[in-house]
């Protein structure tokens, strides 16, 4: 089996039906849907980046961006085709493996708001249920303790 390249992130794997690194399915990928953020400033950095490949700087702030803006997918795509240019390989590999370090953060630094918030109305309810049941308690004992 000759290798293929993934279209979308430019993972090369064995032939398959499905990219390993990403899971777009070959047969229904379509570049020209394939997501192109309006975002101006990523398209400008990106271009600042190309233009300049070896600048560190120019690389680190289009990835900056794109983490600030939540463009993993727009920054991916964009280094895994350039994975596939001659020359820049080590660059956009580099880049890609620290932009999965920087998802791969981002995904474990949220918390899943919905639970906790529960959890703590719950917690809330039980403290004041408590405190009604002492207060109750006390309440008893000093009536008892007058007569």
């Amino acid at each position: 089996m000759a290798p293929v390249a993934c279209p979308k992130c430019g993972h090369t794997q064995s032939a398959a039906e499905a990219c390993d690194r990403c899971g777009v399915v070959f047969a229904r990928y379509d570049p020209a849907r394939a997501e192109a953020p309006s975002d101006e400033a990523a398209r400008a950095l990106w271009d600042a980046a190309v233009a300049a490949w070896d600048d560190d700087a120019k690389h680190r702030g289009f990835v900056q961006y794109c983490t600030a803006m939540g463009l993993y997918s727009y920054a991916a795509q964009q280094y895994g085709a350039a994975r596939r240019d001659e020359g820049r390989e080590a660059r956009a590999a580099r880049e890609l493996s620290r932009l999965a370090l920087l998802a791969e953060q981002a995904l474990l630094s949220t918390k899943p708001t919905g639970q906790t918030a529960m959890v703590r109305r719950v917690k809330t309810a039980l403290l004041l249920f408590a405190l009604a049941v002492c207060a109750a308690m006390l309440l008893f004992v000093i009536s008892r303790a007058a007569w």
